[in-house]
């Protein structure tokens, strides 16, 4: 079933017809690009999947941090996002509770040495890195 169909719009032909830049299927495309596409990776941007407790260095050298998505959520989760090579110094970011978001915008925070990400809790979650 079409979006415009679950919406009980089948007579409206704006809402059914999808190549029309109204339709509710374009709207619905403008809105999900617009809003980062639900977790999807923008074009020219790289992405890092962690799956483990673990300390990873994500880039070496300066870039910038977009988002970090939620793909499954641990128990107790916590990721702690570092401007190093390694876990040292103070963090730019700290999220102690993934439960909040399905993911983590943080609008282009540039870093200047490294991206390093820990990720702890009780059992490990997965999560997907986007940065530049």
């Amino acid at each position: 079933m079409s979006l415009a169909g679950a919406l009980g719009q089948q007579n409206d032909p704006i809402a059914t017809d999808t190549s029309s830049p109204w339709s509710a299927n374009s709207l619905l495309r403008a809105i999900m690009a617009a809003v980062g596409g639900g977790g999807a990776i923008p074009a020219g941007k790289s992405s890092v999947d962690i799956n483990t407790k673990t300390t990873t260095l994500v880039k070496s050298g300066a870039g910038v941090l977009y988002k970090i998505v939620v793909n499954k959520q641990g128990s107790a989760d916590t990721i702690t996002i570092y401007d190093a090579l390694t876990a040292t110094g103070t963090p730019l970011a700290s999220i102690s509770d993934t439960t909040k978001a399905p993911q983590y915008d943080f609008g282009g925070i540039k870093f200047s040495t490294g991206l390093t990400i820990v990720t702890g809790g009780t059992t490990a979650g997965d999560y997907t890195v986007v940065y530049l």
